[in-house]
């Protein structure tokens, strides 16, 4: 612990020794000495040189450098706010932004106690940027542009804001509503790990929007009739004007055409615009020719179906053009030239039509409706009233249906005779009678049944 050399005693290490004092004999005296307890405290090292660089949020783990010491002591690392840094070994991981005492403590180690020290570990806010937005100059009034970069390079959402013109915002779309110079303003305004954002603007410009003019007419009208044009303008607006290129052929007053003569002539609709719309037009050409009508007066409303019915279609026209016929069911009536052939029981709508030839201007078409009613049926049936029994001889049954159906023959007493296909078997003598009957179908009544008697001698 410690040596004396003379008096002089050096410590060699901590803890406790007996240092002697030994007086030689002199003279009168004998030698004598003395003890006293030396004891010596293990030291406190000075740690010196702990310094944590300042850090910012988002840097890598590091490697905290121990202090300088002179003990040989295993240190130890501690945070006080591991919300803002852990420290894991001699591993800092930074969490947030903000500031964290590390304690670095050294432990006792021979002759040095455990000693610590302290750094300040400042977190500071990071830095961001805010994604370029570069709209088309020339945007047309109307248009809606949508931000596609919401966030900024830290993740955050991006506030964007209409600073002046004709523009409005809602969410990330911008939405022309009117024609000028619009400047657009992006900004982030951080939180706890990250600084604001600079803010960035976009100016561009805004135009007309363009527009069409839906512009449909008859292509063939007879004059004399006033036409009323419906043009529309796919910005809502309008229509301005509307102008014959032949005021001979046919004269315009608001949006009412008055055919005048026959000709050619082209409508063209204009909607001029405003302040937010160009102008626009479109045309149609139309044939202007004589007026014709038709009279359709002679077809029944109502007839009742038989086979092969076939009913005459004598509309007149004031042309003495061709007329063509047409039926709305086909699988009721058929149109086959100017006559009208009965399919089915139901009803149909035949419309009589002439198209026009580049002097009659089309006439209106006339519809008529035809319904057909089951048809009647008549069954014409004899039999001998006397007949000379055989036994199994056959009589045959012959009767005839109107409607050309099957008809269905029922014995009165089926043990003098019965019925098989189309003949009577005879089985004992005696008087029975035989029905002839026809249930009808989709397009027929049931017949009338006709019963007849027969006499087996």
């Amino acid at each position: 612990m410690a040596t004396v050399s003379g008096n002089i005693v050096t410590i060699m290490g901590a803890g406790t020794a007996v240092i002697t004092a030994t007086q030689a004999a002199s003279g009168n005296y004998a030698s004598a000495f003395k003890t006293a307890t030396l004891t010596v405290s293990v030291a406190v090292p000075n740690l010196t040189g702990f310094v944590i660089p300042p850090k910012v949020y988002g840097d890598v783990s590091f490697t905290i450098s121990a202090p300088i010491t002179p003990s040989g002591g295993v240190f130890s690392f501690k945070s006080s706010n591991t919300n803002i840094a852990t420290v894991t070994g001699n591993i800092v991981t930074i969490r947030v932004a903000g500031t964290a005492v590390i304690t670095a403590t050294q432990a006792v180690s021979g002759n040095y106690a455990a000693a610590n020290t302290t750094s300040n570990l400042v977190v500071s806010k990071a830095s961001q940027t805010i994604y370029p937005f570069t709209p088309t100059n020339n945007v047309a009034y109307g248009s809606v542009l949508t931000f596609t970069n919401t966030n900024s390079s830290a993740g955050l959402p991006v506030t964007f804001a209409v600073k002046s013109g004709p523009a409005t915002l809602s969410g990330n779309k911008v939405t022309i509503i009117g024609v000028g110079a619009v400047v657009l303003t992006a900004s982030q305004a951080g939180n706890g790990n990250y600084n604001s954002a600079q803010p960035i603007t976009n100016n561009f410009t805004t135009v007309k929007a363009n527009q069409t003019v839906n512009f449909t007419a008859p292509p063939v009208i007879p004059y004399g009739t006033p036409v009323t044009l419906k043009a529309t303008a796919s910005s809502g607006l309008a229509i301005s004007s509307y102008i014959s290129s032949s005021n001979t052929v046919a004269t315009i007053s608001g949006s009412t055409l008055t055919p005048k003569t026959n000709g050619v002539v082209t409508i063209t609709a204009v909607q001029s615009g405003n302040a937010n719309y160009n102008q626009a037009s479109n045309s149609v050409t139309i044939q202007v020719e004589k007026p014709q009508s038709i009279t359709f007066t002679n077809m029944p409303t109502s007839v009742s179906y038989s086979n092969g019915l076939s009913l005459p279609l004598s509309a007149k026209v004031t042309s003495s053009n061709a007329i063509n016929y047409t039926s709305s069911n086909t699988n009721v009536a058929l149109v086959s030239g100017a006559n009208l052939l009965i399919q089915a029981v139901g009803s149909s709508t035949i419309t009589a039509s002439q198209g026009g030839d580049g002097i009659w201007a089309p006439a209106l078409s006339v519809s008529r409706v035809i319904a057909v009613t089951k048809g009647s049926q008549v069954i014409t049936f004899t039999l001998p009233a006397t007949n000379t029994f055989t036994s199994n001889g056959l009589i045959p049954l012959n009767g005839v249906d109107s409607a050309n159906l099957p008809i269905t023959y029922i014995s009165g007493n089926n043990s003098i005779l019965t019925i098989s296909g189309t003949n009577a078997v005879m089985k004992a003598k005696g008087t029975t009678t035989v029905t002839a009957s026809q249930s009808g179908n989709s397009n027929y009544n049931a017949a009338t049944k006709v019963v007849r008697t027969i006499i087996l001698k």
